[in-house]
């Protein structure tokens, strides 16, 4: 069993939570964000959601290369906090399937094609909050069971 080839879920899920936590750092799609008329939008379509996801590698990417480095991600996402520190290098790892220590624009964008299409249950090539809701209940039921097996598995030993 390889542990360094994850799914495609896997890896686009944390793809766009790079990217997503990247933007955040860049005041890009923080949840307190106003919009023209103080209303945050219904849904995002798949276009603008690859489109967003190439700006955030974008700014992750320091000397715009077309990739992000280990040391891009840590210069984006550690001044933000240690925390957000510890995130970007944990997403990043598990996108360097290649163990290559970069991960192409191209691969970025791709996987959060892939993420979309993931999260888009209805096949509209629309996103709802609906949907994301949806989504970010199942990564963290995901994740709880996944700490939970790590637990047990820490009680047996």
């Amino acid at each position: 069993m390889n542990l360094k080839t994850p799914s495609l879920t896997l890896i686009s899920s944390l793809a766009a939570g790079l990217l997503m936590a990247a933007s955040v750092h860049a005041g890009d799609g923080h949840k307190g964000k106003k919009y023209g008329d103080g209303d945050r939008p219904t849904s995002i379509s798949r276009d603008a959601f690859v489109e967003k996801s190439g700006a955030r590698f974008d700014k992750v990417d320091a000397d715009g290369d077309g990739v992000i480095t280990e040391a891009e991600v840590d210069a984006a996402m550690g001044e933000k906090s240690k925390r957000w520190a510890h995130m970007g290098k944990h997403y990043f790892s598990k996108m360097d399937v290649n163990d290559e220590g970069q991960v192409s624009r191209d691969m970025a964008v791709n996987l959060a094609a892939a993420q979309f299409d993931k999260m888009d249950s209805d096949g509209n090539s629309e996103l709802s909050r609906d949907e994301m809701k949806a989504h970010r209940a199942e990564m963290k039921a995901k994740y709880a069971e996944k700490r939970a097996a790590k637990r047990d598995a820490g009680d047996e030993s």
